[in-house]
């Protein structure tokens, strides 16, 4: 092949199967386990490619086998490897088997782990949140309808609420590994298996599956279609990110004074020496546009290619690899952020104004006069029109009133009665799921690597 027509066929595969190589050796040994259940190996055979593979992922989770240009993707340097090592037993791993299959093995249980490990980082993210919650719980604050001041709220209020929306989402991301991702590919080989007889369910026992994928042209036309489930299930995440970023970005600001951040998390100008930027949360806010334009990307690449593998394919791979990463470290960011945020109680009591009271004097004049909210609604509309002056809406309401006012709210989930055990029962029964999915996946691995301590990611 011409060396520029082969750079770019190649791409970054290199780079990104580099990342999946340990989980290609775990799916490689699952298939040579395989193989000798279809006595294309014999015993020894096995035992000695297992041992070879074994140590193989030892050497990629140090960071000593890295994909070459001679090896193109991970498939061709386990095979070349297994070859130079074992001569023609090394060369039978690839019998029975596809690089479309192969890598959608790894791929899934890459990505296996990768959600894992996200639903674990939200659920941190989510404990320190409900603690800031629980910390500010009876703080009222300036409830906004369009940026303007509405009704009562409360600091605790606003932090209950961006946890209960992430646990919700935790639990939908957990519930991918009951679909798709958690059926196993191999055997489908390029998408209409072989004539040799290989057990399919065998394999996918091996590698904790929950069964196989079936149809093996289905199988073939699942690539890209996981990766877009994850990319869009991420993004719900990402929109969560965006909005209180943006509730950030104006509670901190000089005017309004309610939250702030420390030096540490602020960035100044290259001009103006007084400024403190809170560059962090802009950028947080930028999150869902990057699983936006990943999925863009992967949609466009699905919808114009017919059915079985084409290599516009290869592209999913990587747009999804590079997502989770990203995401990874928007949560870590994130979590540090909320651990840190100075709260200003003074400033958020003091900014409560009149106005925002208007709605439970109707509230109370449904009760004194036994009418109807629309008619004392429009006796409160028609008694601030005739007024002369607006001045008194806009003057401060004392603590006592904005105190009681809160309190008042004794529905579940309102902001006088946050009822947060719902959220920690929801969490609680997210991380029972997560350790349950993640024992398993360990115990794969603690199988085939003969390890206790090994991740593939």
């Amino acid at each position: 092949m011409h060396p520029v027509i082969e750079r770019f066929c190649v791409g970054s595969d290199q780079e990104v199967d580099t990342l999946l190589l340990p989980a290609d050796i775990v799916a490689s040994i699952a298939h040579a386990k395989t193989l000798q259940k279809a006595t294309i190996l014999t015993e020894e055979e096995c035992s000695a490619l297992i041992l070879s593979l074994q140590k193989l992922f030892m050497r990629a989770k140090k960071g000593e086998a890295i994909i070459t240009k001679t090896h193109e993707d991970s498939h061709s340097a386990i095979e070349d490897i297994l070859s130079t090592e074992h001569g023609d037993v090394g060369r039978k791993i690839h019998t029975g088997r596809s690089r479309n299959d192969q890598i959608q093995g790894a791929l899934r249980l890459y990505l296996r782990e990768k959600i894992l490990l996200l639903v674990n980082d939200v659920s941190t993210l989510v404990k320190v949140i409900l603690e800031r919650a629980e910390q500010y719980h009876r703080v009222p604050m300036m409830g906004r309808t369009h940026l303007q001041p509405a009704m009562i709220s409360g600091v605790g209020f606003w932090f209950a609420c961006i946890a209960e929306e992430l646990t919700e989402e935790a639990r939908e991301l957990l519930g991918m590994l009951q679909g798709t991702l958690n059926r196993s590919p191999l055997g489908a080989a390029a998408g209409y298996g072989s004539p040799i007889h290989l057990d399919r369910a065998y394999t996918a026992r091996l590698l904790g599956f929950k069964g196989i994928q079936n149809n093996m042209l289905a199988v073939q036309n699942a690539r890209g279609r996981i990766e877009l489930r994850i990319t869009h299930q991420l993004h719900q995440i990402g929109l969560i990110i965006s909005r209180f970023s943006e509730d950030l970005i104006l509670y901190t600001l000089k005017e309004l004074g309610y939250f702030s951040l420390p030096a540490t998390m602020s960035t100044g100008s290259s001009i103006m020496p007084q400024k403190k930027n809170p560059d962090v949360l802009e950028l947080l806010r930028t999150v869902p546009s990057e699983s936006a334009a990943t999925y863009e990307k992967l949609s466009h690449i699905l919808k114009g290619i017919g059915m079985g593998y084409h290599r516009d394919l290869q592209k999913t791979k990587e747009a999804c690899v590079q997502l989770c990463a990203y995401y990874t470290q928007a949560l870590e960011v994130c979590t540090l952020v909320f651990r840190e945020l100075e709260v200003h109680e003074t400033r958020i009591r003091d900014s409560i104004t009149e106005e925002c009271l208007i709605t439970d004097s109707v509230f109370d004049l449904v009760k004194e006069k036994n009418i109807s909210f629309r008619d004392a609604y429009r006796h409160v509309a028609l008694d601030l029109a005739n007024k002369t002056s607006h001045t008194a809406l806009s003057t401060r309401a004392s603590d006592t009133r904005t105190r009681a006012a809160l309190l008042r709210r004794t529905s579940l989930g309102s902001p006088g009665k946050l009822n947060l055990t719902m959220c920690k029962t929801a969490l609680a029964q997210v991380e029972r799921s997560h350790i349950h999915f993640l024992k398993a996946h360990q115990q794969v691995l603690t199988t085939l690597i003969m390890r206790s301590d090994v991740r593939l990611t």
